[in-house]
C-alpha cells in the first residue's frame, strides 16, 4: 500500500517537474528523495542512501547554483508602423541598439533575449515580463524599464558614460 502512494507521488512530481526552472529543480530533489523511499521498500537501504545523498542533495544544489548563476536579460523591441515601411533605417536601428544592449549584457555576465514585434505599445509594455522595453518612433528611440530594476540604473548609467545619444532610458 505504501509503495503504491509512493510511485503514485513519484508519478505526479514528475509531472510537476515541468515547471519554471528553480521550481523543477525542487520538484526533482522531491522526486528523487521518493526514489530513494522506494529503495527502501524494496529492501535496498545502499542505493535508498547513495539516492538520497547524490539526487536529492548534491543534484539539487548543483542545479539551483547553476541557475543562480544564469541570468536572462529580456528586452522588448516594439516598431511603429511608419519605421516598418523603411527597413534600412530599422536595421541600422535595431543593430545599434542590439550591439549597445549585448556590450552591456556581456559586461555584466548576462544573457540577452530579445523578441522583436509590432503592436500596440501600451498593450505590450501592461501585459509582458521584460527588462527594458525598447520602442522605435520617428522622433527617436525609447527604452522603458521599471524603477525598481537595478539593471535599467546601471543601463542609463552606462549610457551616458559612453555618450550614447541614439537610445534614451524612460523609468517607470
Amino acid at each position: 500500500m505504501i509503495l503504491k502512494i509512493v510511485l503514485i507521488l513519484m508519478v505526479i512530481t514528475a509531472f510537476l517537474t515541468v515547471s519554471e526552472a528553480r521550481v523543477a529543480a525542487v520538484y526533482m530533489g522531491f522526486f528523487s528523495l521518493l526514489s530513494s523511499l522506494c529503495y527502501l521498500l524494496f529492501s535496498a537501504p545502499d542505493m535508498a542512501i547513495s539516492e538520497a545523498v547524490i539526487g536529492c542533495a548534491i543534484s539539487t544544489a548543483l542545479f539551483l547554483v547553476a541557475l543562480k548563476k544564469y541570468r536572462v536579460y529580456k528586452v522588448y523591441f516594439c516598431f511603429d508602423s511608419s519605421i516598418l515601411q523603411n527597413a534600412k533605417k530599422l536595421t541600422y536601428i535595431s543593430n545599434s541598439v542590439e550591439n549597445i544592449l549585448k556590450k552591456f549584457c556581456t559586461d555584466r555576465e548576462l544573457d540577452l533575449h530579445i523578441i522583436h514585434t509590432s503592436g500596440d505599445e501600451d498593450c505590450l509594455r501592461e501585459n509582458n515580463e521584460y527588462d527594458l522595453f525598447v520602442c522605435y518612433k520617428d522622433n527617436g528611440i525609447f527604452a522603458y524599464a521599471s524603477s525598481t530594476n537595478y539593471n535599467a540604473e546601471i543601463l542609463e548609467k552606462y549610457i551616458r558614460d559612453n555618450n550614447i545619444a541614439e537610445l534614451s532610458i524612460i523609468l517607470t
